[in-house]
C-alpha cells in the first residue's frame, strides 16, 4: 500500500446547473497528505485554510477501523427494524475505534477543480484520568494488516483527541490549574508520618546546601507522589529563609520538582512558559477533534461510500456519545452535518444502477474513471505514485483501504455521478461537470447494509419506518424443518427467504397479499411481519424440576 506519497489530478469542471463538458482544463494539484501527531498542527491549519476558500464546496471521507460486530448478537439481519439495526451499530462504535480517518477536500471554481486529500492516523493516547478501552476483531485486523496498514504508526504516531463533552471537562480542569499554578502552597502542611518527616527534613538541608554553594543554577528533587512534591514546594517557600525563598523559581517536572534561582523576570518568564506549556499540552490532548469541528462549522456537503458505520463511529469517537434512540441520532447527526450523501445508495437506485458491474467503491470509482471526460489519467503527472490507479486499465493497482485513497475514490465516484444525473443518467460519453442539483433526490439517505436492495436510512426523516407489508413470518411449534416456502404460498411471487431457526421463517413476497393463504398444519402460523414485530414475545416455559423442595 502507497503511504505519504504526492498524487496530482487535475479535474476541470464548469459549475453549471446543465451538463456542459469542460472546455477548458486547468492543471491543479492533488496531494495525498500523510498526517501523524508530529506534522498534525501543519496539516490541521492546512484544512482550515482550504475549508475556508469559498471554491470548497464538499468533503469526501473514508474510515478504516478494529472491527464490525462486539459480538454475534450484533450481526446484521435482514429482519431488522431501523430502530434494532440503529441499536446494533451504535453498540459496535461504542466498542470498536477508528484507526485511520481519510479526508478528500472538493474544490470547484468557474474553471478548474481541484483536491486536497490527507491520511490522519488518529489513536486515544493516555490524558490525565482517560484511559480509552477498544475492542478489536480478529478479521478485521487481519484485513487491515493484509492490505499493508501500519499499526506501529498508528500506536506510536497516532494523533490523540477528545469527544466534546472530554474537552470541556478538560479545559474547566486545565483553567483552574493555570489558576492556581502561581499561587503559594499551604503554610502549614500536616505531616504525620516519620518518613514523610525525614523527607521534608532532607529536602530543607538539600535546598539551603544548594543555595550556601552558589553554583549550580538548577536543583531537581525527585518526589514519589503528589504530597511528596507538595512537601518540596512547602520547604521551598517556608523552609528557607523568605528572602532566599523570593529567589527561587519552582515547578513540577516530571516525577520530582524543580528549583531555579531565578530573579522576578526570570520567575515571570518561565511561568509564562509554563502556561504555555500547558496551554499546549490541553490542544494537543483535543487533537483530532478539530479536524471535525472544523468539518462541522464549515456544513459543507459530506460525502461517503456505504457510509453508516463511518458516520456512527465518527460521532462516538469525535463529538459525543451515542444517543439512546435512532430518532434522536438522526437529529444529532444533522446537527454536525446537515448535508450527506452516499454514493453507495445512489449508484444502487439512479437510473443508471445496471451500468455498475457492482456497487463497491473500488467498482463504482472505476466505472467513473473510465466514463468520465476529458481521460482521468492525462490529470496525472507520469512519475505520480497513484497514476496507475488512475489509467483506464484491467489491472488492478489501487491503494485501496488506505482511508485518505478510499476518500479519494468517493470523491471522483461523486463527481462521476453527478455529472451523469446532469447528463440525464447517460454514461457514455460522460463530460465532467459541475451540477450541484443533480443529485439532490439522493440527499441524507445513506445506504443499509443486510436489507433488502436499495434500502436506506433518511437522516431526514425522524419518523421513517421501512415498508414491510410484504414480508411474512412462518412459525411452527415443533419445527419447520423441510418445508418449502414455495408451498406455503403457492400463489405468490417469493423473492427472499430467511431462516431465524428452524420455528421462523420469514418470507419477502414481491407484493403484499390481499388474504393469507391457508395452512394445512394447524401447528403452523402465518403473520404478517407488521403484526409479528407488535406481538409480544413469550418466553418458552421452563420445564418444571422433576422434583420440588421448600426451604424454611
Amino acid at each position: 500500500m502507497l503511504r505519504g506519497r504526492r498524487v496530482v489530478n487535475h479535474l476541470a469542471l464548469r459549475p453549471s446547473r446543465r451538463p456542459q463538458p469542460s472546455s477548458s482544463i486547468h492543471v491543479a494539484s492533488l496531494s495525498a497528505m500523510e498526517v501523524t501527531r508530529h506534522n498534525f498542527t501543519t496539516a490541521l491549519a492546512d484544512v482550515q485554510a482550504q475549508l475556508a476558500l469559498p471554491s470548497c464546496k464538499y468533503a469526501a471521507i473514508d474510515t478504516e477501523f478494529t472491527g464490525l460486530t462486539p459480538h454475534d448478537k450484533t450481526k446484521e439481519k435482514l429482519i431488522d427494524t431501523l430502530e434494532e439495526r440503529y441499536n446494533k451499530v451504535r453498540q459496535s462504535g461504542e466498542n470498536f475505534l477508528i484507526t485511520q480517518f481519510g479526508l478528500a477536500l472538493v474544490h470547484v471554481d468557474a474553471d478548474k477543480t481541484w483536491l486536497q486529500c490527507y491520511n490522519f492516523y488518529v489513536f486515544p493516547r493516555p490524558y490525565q484520568n482517560m484511559d480509552a478501552r477498544f475492542l478489536c476483531q480478529a478479521s478485521s485486523i487481519q484485513f487491515m494488516s493484509d492490505h499493508g496498514f501500519d499499526f506501529n504508526k498508528f500506536i506510536k504516531d497516532g494523533i490523540p483527541y477528545l469527544t466534546r463533552r472530554n474537552e470541556e471537562y478538560v479545559r474547566k480542569s486545565h483553567a483552574r490549574s493555570v489558576k492556581n499554578i502561581g499561587k503559594a502552597p499551604p503554610a502549614k502542611v500536616n505531616v504525620s508520618k516519620p518518613f514523610d518527616k525525614e523527607f521534608l527534613t532532607e529536602t530543607i538541608a538539600k535546598i539551603e546546601a544548594w543555595l550556601a554553594a552558589d553554583a549550580e543554577k538548577e536543583l531537581y528533587i525527585p518526589s514519589r507522589n503528589s504530597f511528596r512534591r507538595l512537601l518540596v514546594f512547602h520547604a521551598a517557600k517556608y523552609g528557607i529563609k523568605s528572602s532566599l525563598a523570593d529567589q527561587i523559581y519552582t515547578e513540577s517536572q516530571g516525577d520530582g520538582v524543580l528549583l531555579v534561582r531565578a530573579d522576578k523576570n526570570e520567575r515571570e518568564n518561565r511561568l509564562k512558559r509554563k502556561i504555555d506549556q500547558m496551554n499546549q499540552e490541553v490542544e494537543d490532548a483535543v487533537g483530532f477533534s478539530k479536524v471535525i469541528q472544523l468539518l462541522a462549522d464549515a456544513k459543507k456537503p459530506v460525502i461517503g461510500h456505504n457510509c453508516l458505520l463511518d458516520f456512527v463511529y465518527l460521532y462516538h469517537q469525535f463529538c459525543a456519545p451515542l444517543p439512546p434512540t435512532l430518532t434522536e441520532f438522526k437529529a444529532q447527526l444533522l446537527t454536525h452535518f446537515p448535508v450527506i450523501y452516499d454514493t453507495k445508495h445512489i449508484a444502487l437506485t439512479c437510473p443508471a444502477a445496471d451500468s455498475f458491474e457492482s456497487t463497491s467503491l473500488s467498482a463504482v470509482f472505476e466505472a467513473m474513471r473510465d466514463r468520465l471526460e476529458p481521460d482521468v489519467a492525462t490529470f496525472v503527472g507520469d512519475s505520480d505514485p497513484y497514476r496507475a490507479a488512475l489509467l483506464k486499465s484491467d489491472e488492478k493497482s489501487m491503494p485501496c483501504h488506505e482511508a485518505g485513497f478510499d476518500a479519494l475514490m468517493t470523491a471522483v465516484a461523486y463527481l462521476g455521478l453527478a455529472s451523469a444525473g446532469a447528463n440525464g443518467w447517460q454514461l457514455a460519453p460522460l463530460p465532467l461537470v459541475s451540477a450541484p442539483d443533480a443529485l439532490a433526490p439522493y440527499m441524507n439517505r445513506i445506504n443499509l447494509m443486510a436489507f433488502e436492495q436499495g434500502a436506506f436510512l433518511d437522516i431526514a426523516d425522524p419518523a421513517q419506518e421501512l415498508n414491510r407489508d410484504h414480508v411474512y413470518v412462518v412459525t411452527h411449534a415443533s419445527g419447520l424443518g423441510t418445508t418449502k416456502m414455495e408451498e406455503v404460498f403457492p400463489e405468490a411471487s417469493i423473492a427472499r427467504v430467511f431462516r431465524e431457526n428452524d420455528r421462523e421463517v420469514y418470507v419477502f413476497l414481491s407484493e403484499p397479499l390481499e388474504a393469507l393463504p391457508p395452512v394445512k398444519d394447524e401447528a403452523m402460523t402465518i403473520t404478517p411481519f407488521p403484526i409479528f414485530k407488535e406481538t409480544p414475545a413469550v418466553a418458552p416455559e421452563e420445564p418444571a424440576p422433576s422434583s420440588w423442595c421448600t426451604i424454611s
